[in-house]
């Protein structure tokens, strides 16, 4: 079907849905390896893409129950991955900006980067940079998010999260005034490097490499 899916166990039916998260990650890892010189299957990614912007299309329609037919996180995973700005779905966008509070903080940083593909969510995109240099708690020279919710279905932890928000600003915000911030939660991802955190777990550690990339292009 060209989505990606979680190997759970052997049986053939535990496939059968696809798994969106997975399939923007995938997108995402295309392109961090793209950016290294390394060949990657450009007609699969474009494929994705495609897919997966159908779904961002109709993503935040209600179910009978009043609920989003796919969850608002999903659905800022999927956001943050689809650099054509016309796969962007405006209506989508919208909904997920109104539901912030329902977002990790790594989503949060997805969707502020898909906003920044949209110069008509100009205005969105400088309040979401705020909340992002807001976010947090200074700890010395370093700031640290903390996030009691669990977005562990997601791949999530809070190191992720640490990631994600430092690597957003240093590509959303060049301003002279927002950079103690920036240095402050790259700080922060020093530190849970550092012991800051109980354990690093594969993906948190291959999503925030991914994301201290970013950060290097930017500076």
């Amino acid at each position: 079907s060209g989505y990606f899916r979680y190997f759970r166990t052997e049986q053939s039916h535990s496939n059968d849905k696809p798994d969106y998260v997975l399939s923007a990650y995938t997108i995402k890892s295309f392109d961090y390896l793209k950016s290294l010189s390394v060949v990657t299957p450009d007609k699969l990614r474009t494929t994705l893409e495609n897919k997966l912007a159908k779904v961002f299309s109709t993503a935040t329609v209600l179910d009978v129950n009043g609920r989003p037919v796919i969850p608002y996180e999903t659905s800022a995973n999927i956001a943050g991955a689809l650099i054509n700005e016309k796969s962007l779905d405006e209506n989508t966008l919208n909904v997920l900006w109104n539901q912030w509070g329902e977002l990790s903080w790594y989503a949060r940083s997805e969707l502020l980067l898909a906003l920044s593909r949209k110069p008509e969510f100009s205005a969105q995109l400088q309040e979401g940079i705020t909340r992002l240099q807001q976010a947090g708690k200074q700890q010395g020279l370093r700031r640290v998010l903390k996030d009691d919710r669990d977005f562990s279905a997601y791949m999530g932890s809070g190191l992720r999260d640490q990631c994600a928000v430092a690597a957003a600003l240093w590509q959303l915000d060049k301003s002279e005034a927002g950079l103690p911030v920036r240095k402050a939660m790259l700080r922060g991802v020093y530190d849970l490097y550092a012991g800051g955190t109980a354990s690093l777990d594969t993906q948190s550690s291959a999503q925030c490499l991914m994301s201290l990339h970013s950060v290097t292009s930017a500076m």
